[in-house]
C-alpha cells in the first residue's frame, strides 16, 4: 500500500481566503489572505515555507498596509511573529513592527499577493509597491536598506540561496515500514525526516543505495527518489 503525503496541505476556511491558485501579473489581488493570523502563526509559517514571493499587512483599524517580499516566506513570515524580533534595537525603528507592537496580530490581516521566481522578486515588489503606495513602507525602491536596488551580484547571491532552499524539495522520498508492509511517499527530504524524527543527514545517511544499509531504527528502508 502506498499512501502519498501531498506537498499542498487542506487549510481552514477560518484562516485563509483562497482567491486563486495562480497569481496574475497583471493583477493586483492577493493569491492568499489570512484573516486570523493571531491564531495560526504556525500555519502560516508552514504554508509559506521555502516559497519566494510578495506579502502585504493591512491594519485593520487605519487600513495602511506595508508590502514586503522574501526568498522564504516562511522564514520571513516567522521573524514576524517573535517579540524579541520585532523589539530587537535593530528593527524597533521600522513603522510596520511599532505598528504590530501597538496594534496586535489580531488587528491585522496577512496577504500574499504573489508567489514568484526569484529572477522578479523585486521587479514584482515594486509593481506592487508602486500599485498601492503603503504607508509603513519607509523606501520606496523594492529589496532596499539604502534606497538603492541590489547590485547583480546580490542578486545573484539570492537565486543561489533560493537554489539550495530549492533543492530540498526536489526530492521524492520512499519510506517502507517493513513491520507493517507499506510505503509512504514523502515529497521532499525535510518532510521525511521531520516524519521519522531525524534530522536530514542521519536520512541520508540510512538511505539504501545498490549496497543496502541496515533498516533505519531496526524498521525503516530510505529510498530517495533524485529528480
Amino acid at each position: 500500500m502506498i499512501k502519498i503525503i501531498n506537498k499542498f496541505y487542506e487549510i481552514p476556511k477560518t484562516l485563509v481566503t483562497l482567491f486563486s491558485t495562480l497569481s496574475s501579473p497583471s493583477s493586483p489581488s492577493p493569491v492568499i489572505v489570512y484573516h486570523d493570523v493571531a491564531s495560526h502563526k504556525a500555519s502560516i509559517v508552514r504554508l509559506n515555507n521555502n516559497k519566494s514571493g510578495i506579502y502585504c499587512w493591512v491594519n485593520l483599524i487605519n487600513g495602511k498596509t506595508y508590502i514586503g517580499s522574501s526568498l522564504n516566506l516562511g522564514s520571513r513570515l516567522r521573524d514576524y511573529f517573535k517579540h524579541s524580533f520585532l523589539i530587537h534595537p535593530k528593527n524597533n525603528k521600522l513603522l510596520i513592527y511599532k505598528a504590530i507592537l501597538k496594534y496586535g496580530y489580531s488587528n491585522f490581516k496577512l496577504e500574499i499577493l504573489e508567489y514568484c521566481d526569484v529572477s522578479v522578486l523585486i521587479e514584482r515588489e515594486q509593481y506592487y509597491i508602486d500599485t498601492f503606495k503603503p504607508s509603513y513602507n519607509i523606501l520606496t525602491v523594492a529589496y532596499s536598506s539604502l534606497g538603492f536596488k541590489h547590485s547583480e551580484e546580490s542578486l545573484s547571491k539570492l537565486r543561489s540561496h533560493l537554489s539550495i532552499l530549492n533543492q530540498e524539495t526536489a526530492f521524492k522520498v520512499h519510506v517502507t515500514d517493513i513491520v507493517n508492509n507499506t510505503t509512504t511517499v514523502y515529497d521532499s527530504v525535510r518532510k521525511a525526516a521531520l516524519a521519522l524524527n531525524t534530522d536530514l543527514k542521519s536520512l541520508k545517511y540510512h538511505e539504501n543505495k545498490k549496497s543496502p544499509k541496515k533498516p533505519f531504527k531496526g524498521r525503516f528502508l530510505i529510498n530517495i527518489i533524485r529528480h
